[in-house]
């Protein structure tokens, strides 16, 4: 459904993001719906997305996403505006001439309900500035998904939200996209997003010259019991601590907390070795 091939890009030719990345993501199906894009700021996961949303283009590759496809997308923060009711806020598109034709008032009401938003949030008289960081956060969604998307793109959209409202946002959010058919990509940093509703995790992983070159692709417990690198594996265990620093001479590891080169994992009676340069040592090379 999406397709990134030998993929080069850069704001400037001194500050490479990608070199010949190749990626694809298939259809929804089988449950195979919410797919998480984690690594640390500044890794060009939002570079990704204006890829996919051909804001920008490639120098060197293709980004080719099938015919039909609708995508939306939420930014970071909302974009309400102020001058506008609620409810003209949550049904901007229809008013708008070049996606007027995608705006679908059945789904809108559908979607509405799912998320919490009833008519007397929607018709209130409040000025969207009054709305709680949750509303807002939902009101961006609606207004997304009034289009009728079958692609819709979340850039770390419970950012600010507490604990609670979070649980509530993503449980909504999962019971919409199956029930739509929806392929999802969510930007995160948050590995316990991805715990509680994710099917895949998507990894930018960048070679020795700091590019990304490679995206790991892992089922949600696949990712947790065997991450594809260093910094991965620190942030699916913070704020515990799982990993130890020490030496390995090729058959032994000792620890070795102030010098030590190399890293140790364990997690569920499962071991992971990190050689120097942050990547796993295989089974296989190890005695």
């Amino acid at each position: 459904m999406i397709q990134l091939k030998d993929v080069t890009f850069y704001y400037s030719q001194s500050s490479e993001i990608y070199d010949g990345l190749t990626w694809n993501i298939g259809k929804p199906e089988m449950g195979n719906h919410i797919h998480f894009i984690l690594s640390p700021s500044g890794y060009g996961k939002s570079t990704l997305f204006k890829l996919i949303l051909k804001v920008i283009n490639p120098q060197k590759g293709i980004v080719k996403i099938d015919d039909g496809a609708r995508i939306s997308y939420v930014p970071q923060e909302p974009v309400l505006f102020e001058h506008l009711s609620i409810y003209d806020n949550a049904t901007f598109f229809k008013y708008l001439l070049a996606r007027k034709k995608e705006f679908n008032i059945e789904l809108f009401n559908e979607y509405a309900k799912i998320l919490g938003l009833d008519d007397t949030i929607l018709r209130s008289k409040k000025n969207v500035t009054q709305l709680s960081g949750g509303q807002k956060r939902k009101l961006s969604l609606l207004k997304a998904l009034s289009l009728n998307p079958n692609i819709l793109l979340l850039d770390e959209p419970t950012t600010g939200l507490d604990a609670q409202i979070k649980m509530g946002l993503l449980s909504q959010l999962k019971d919409l996209v199956h029930k739509y058919n929806i392929l999802v990509l969510y930007i995160t940093h948050h590995f316990e997003e991805a715990v509680l509703i994710g099917d895949k995790v998507h990894y930018l992983l960048k070679n020795p010259n700091g590019v990304i070159a490679n995206i790991s692709t892992q089922d949600i417990q696949d990712f947790k019991l065997n991450p594809p690198c260093l910094e991965a594996a620190y942030l699916v265990d913070f704020p515990d601590n799982r990993i130890q620093k020490g030496d390995y001479n090729g058959k032994n590891f000792s620890p070795n907390e102030l010098s030590g080169r190399f890293h140790l994992r364990t997690i569920e009676n499962n071991s992971q070795l990190f050689s120097p340069n942050g990547f796993p040592i295989s089974d296989d090379t190890r005695e």
